[in-house]
């Protein structure tokens, strides 16, 4: 993503997000595994948005953790405010249930942090998962229902976490 001043934009930022994933037979299972890294690189004197920031937590990054909670807190405020740079990794394996209905079970472990320039990348920070979950190809289409419970829980963090989704499973 490219936001210039020039352009109409209100803000000034370079947003990069690098994502890979392969897929592999684990005797008769499906194993996988999903990387991603990203950074933002401020541009004049305009910081960026709250909204334009990295936070991770939920059904794509790390399971354990709900929607956005993965974040840098605003000492004053407590508030999430976002990163400029985030990195997680989820490995699954997937097996069958019932082939007859395209029914699919699934265990994970999944791991990621969001961090700033300022504050640098801190391993105390990364986020934990394990989990599990089930796949169904339904007729409505692909639905998702996957569970992480939190490995290091820190105070005020949740145990656990329920994910669901309808649609792609990318």
């Amino acid at each position: 993503e490219f936001a210039e001043r020039l352009w109409g934009s209100k803000s000034n930022f370079e947003k990069f997000v690098a994502l890979h994933q392969v897929y592999f037979p684990v005797w008769k299972f499906t194993g996988h595994i999903k990387l991603s890294y990203g950074y933002i690189t401020e541009g004049g004197d305009k910081k960026i948005p709250v909204y334009d920031r990295f936070f991770l937590g939920g059904i794509n990054s790390v399971r354990g953790f709900r929607y956005g909670t993965i974040s840098p807190v605003d000492p004053e405020t407590g508030e999430r405010i976002g990163g400029t740079r985030m990195a997680y990794v989820q490995v699954e394996n997937r097996f069958p249930i019932s082939k007859s209905v395209f029914l699919y079970g699934v265990v994970f472990f999944d791991a990621g942090t969001v961090w700033t320039k300022d504050d640098g990348f801190k391993t105390s920070e990364i986020k934990k998962s394990v989990g599990f979950g089930f796949r169904w190809l339904s007729p409505i289409g692909p639905l998702r229902f996957e569970w992480g419970f939190n490995i290091d829980r820190k105070p005020g963090e949740d145990k656990s976490n329920f994910n669901f989704q309808i649609g792609g499973f990318f």
